[in-house]
């Protein structure tokens, strides 16, 4: 199982204080889904990244990772070294999180959180193993805003029915 989501802004797309903070509350809930600490990738790209749906062809696959890396313009591995230039900078944000111990977590826990690309005013989260009470509590906080499934990410320019 798995949970995915996104919070929306109704007008204006997420600030730099909007993210830092989502973010933080992001990286709660995956901290109490793993049972412990984590590890945590930020890229920041000057283009929204490529990604597909459809069928896996090795060769376009190889390009787009060569795209996605040569448009990569930041690269850490602590969430707090985002400023706000880089976040100003960035047409797309993502940060992956994994379990700093993948024994001590359960299966396949992985977590991903993006922002920017096609939809400045949605961050979409996704977080397996199953984190729908970590979920719930970071929608609570965000009651003035739009709850989305999060089946469409921000690299993605289809858009879900709310």
């Amino acid at each position: 199982m798995s949970t995915h989501w996104s919070i929306s802004n109704r007008i204006l797309p997420i600030t730099f204080d909007e993210f830092k903070a989502m973010g933080l509350q992001f990286l709660q809930l995956v901290e109490d889904a793993f049972g412990g600490k984590y590890k945590v990738e930020v890229k920041a790209m000057n283009r929204v990244k490529l990604t597909t749906v459809g069928r896996r062809d090795d060769s376009i696959m190889a390009h787009m990772a060569q795209t996605n890396k040569r448009h990569t313009f930041f690269v850490a591995e602590d969430f707090a070294a985002v400023t706000a230039a880089v976040f100003n900078s960035a047409a797309y944000i993502e940060m992956t999180v994994t379990p700093l111990d993948p024994a001590a977590a359960p299966a396949n826990a992985w977590a991903h959180a993006e922002f920017k690309g096609y939809k400045p005013k949605q961050a979409t989260f996704f977080v397996r193993p199953d984190a729908d009470a970590g979920a719930r509590k970071m929608k609570s906080l965000h009651r003035l805003k739009i709850i989305g499934a999060g089946w469409f990410g921000n690299a993605s320019s289809f858009d879900e029915k709310r």
